[in-house]
Order: structure tokens, then sequence, then C-alpha cells
């Protein structure tokens, strides 16, 4: 086991885990660098998370649990708040970590005194935790920024980072605005990069399971997550040309304003929602799933003619099955 002098605080905000939350804390726990602390965030689960978490007796763990459910924003803060270490790293409770992720990350922003935040490559695995792909991400911060500036997605898995702790003394945590609906990783992304340097190891170090149950992936009817990615990078551009966003006080009419018209198309047709996530559950080989959510869409907007055709399409891939 390698050890040091330099205390690496990992996150882990949890909320109905128990199916995964053992492995993704084993992996934390058996980290070849073993200086670490790991803050447990239980936000009002109604499974087994608690029980899980507890069956632990590392006393590395730090639990925070409190009975309702707060959301991953809330939960993310309060454990960002209560790290105690130079550096910061997450972890999400359905995922989980090689061996040597920390130590990597630890040694690249110990040789690169620059860079304030590094994520890594990641393996994509399916619900099982069988591997379906290797993702590696540009390493550069000239890469990153360039990507960052095209309005695409920030390139990374944001649960992969690590940071040093200064960052988020001097940023804050995430911002409540995007509690529930999504992407305040991708915002608290976009406000690190507008002052410090970024970077990714060339290593597929964070093992993502990909999986219907997480929040980025579950149906939601609140169209607001539909657009949270757009409105993060929009909210990134604002600052970059003004200095400010939509999301300062004296910005409230505004940002009332832009959320109306990004959300208008779903207001306008109550089906289109479901019908995306039929969409994006046919893509994922979920058809039978998919004709549910289509006709939900049906029923929704019964005189919209693509909702009918989707229906049949992924009805017929399903009983083709």
């Amino acid at each position: 086991m390698l050890s040091g002098s330099e205390l690496v605080s990992v996150i882990m905000p949890a909320f109905n885990a128990d199916m995964f939350i053992a492995q993704a804390i084993q992996s934390i726990l058996s980290q070849s660098y073993e200086d670490i602390e790991l803050l447990v965030g239980i936000d009002g689960c109604t499974d087994n998370t608690s029980q899980v978490v507890k069956s632990f007796s590392d006393s590395r763990i730090k639990i925070f649990e409190w009975s309702d459910n707060r959301g991953n924003v809330y939960t993310c803060n309060y454990l960002f708040q209560n790290c105690k270490g130079e550096y910061i790293a997450i972890q999400d409770a359905d995922d989980w970590s090689h061996k040597d992720r920390l130590i990597t990350q630890l040694n690249f922003l110990r040789g690169n005194e620059r860079v304030d935040l590094v994520g890594t490559g990641s393996v994509r695995t399916n619900a099982k935790g069988d591997v379906v792909s290797e993702v590696l991400y540009p390493e550069s911060d000239f890469e990153i920024r360039k990507i960052l500036q095209e309005g695409k997605e920030p390139c990374f898995v944001c649960a992969s980072v690590m940071v040093r702790a200064s960052v988020y003394q001097a940023i804050g945590g995430y911002r409540s605005f995007f509690n529930r609906i999504g992407s305040a990783d991708y915002d608290w992304i976009y406000r690190i990069a507008e002052r410090y340097t970024l970077a990714n190891v060339a290593k597929p170090l964070y093992y993502n399971r990909r999986h219907l149950d997480s929040f980025t992936k579950s149906f939601n009817k609140n169209p607001l997550k539909q657009i949270s990615p757009q409105l993060a990078f929009e909210l990134y551009r604002q600052r970059i040309t003004s200095g400010i966003d939509l999301l300062s006080p004296e910005k409230e009419q505004e940002l009332n304003e832009y959320l109306a018209e990004s959300t208008k198309m779903y207001r306008k047709d109550p089906s289109l929602i479901y019908a995306e996530h039929a969409k994006y559950l046919y893509g994922n080989k979920k058809s039978g799933l998919a004709a549910r959510f289509a006709l939900m869409a049906l029923l929704k907007n019964p005189f919209k003619m693509d909702n009918f055709l989707n229906l049949l399409h992924y009805l017929r891939v399903a009983i083709g099955k």
C-alpha cells in the first residue's frame, strides 16, 4: 500500500443504491493510496443503502445521513463542506474505481503544479458490471478548452475528477438551481474551467455503470432536465462574454423568460418527453420499455402520427424478440 502526508477526501452521494454501493465503497477503501477519508451522504434512502454503508467498519468512512431526500446537489455540497483533505475526489455510489485511480491522479497533480483538476478515462459497463467499452478523453487543457468552447459537453466523467481543495474553496460547490434537474456537475466544471487549468490522464481508471435507474438515465417529466446540459453551457458562455450569467439575482426575469422559451416545445406537446425517452430506451435495446413510453406518448398526443408509428415499430421489435 502507498501512503503519504496528503489527505485525499472522497465524496460519495447515495440515494437508493443498495445494489451497487458496497462495490463503490470497497473500491475506494482498497485504493493503493490509503491516506483518504470517504464521506458518504445517505440522502433519504428508502432501501437498504444505510445498512450496507454501516456494515463497513473502516475508520476512514465518515457517514452523513438524513431521513428526507434532499437531492444530489444538497448532498454533494454538504459532503464538500465537510472535506478535510488537501485534494477532493468524487465517486458515484453506483460506479467503482480502479485501485490505482487516486494515486495516479494525486501524482499527476503533484507533478503538474499548474493543473488544478484532473479526470481519468472511463470503462463503461452495463448494469451487471460487464465491460461495454473504454473511453479516453482529451488530455491537455488546450484540447479540453477547445471542446468546451465549441459548445460540447465537458469531456470528463465528472465523477472521476480530483481537484485541489483550494479550487473548491474558491469556486464553491454545485449551484442549487440544478438540484433534481441534473447537470450541476457540468456547471461546476464550466465554472472551474474559467479560472483553472484542467487535464485528463489517458488511463481508464473509473468504471461508469450505465443503467436505467441512474438519475441521468431515468425518466423525469420535468422539462428542465431535458434542457439542463444546454443551460449549463449557455451560462458558461454568458459568463465568458459578460462576466455574469442568468443565475445572478439581477437576471431573474431574463432567466424566467429563457426557461419559458427553452421549454415551450414540451408544454406545447406534452408527449414529447415520453417520445424522447422511448427513443433513448430503444437505442439501449430496451424495446419493451420503449413501447411502454411510446404508448404514453400516444395517449398524451393521439393526433401525432409519429407517436403511433413509433409505438408500432417498438412493439414489432419487442414481439420479434
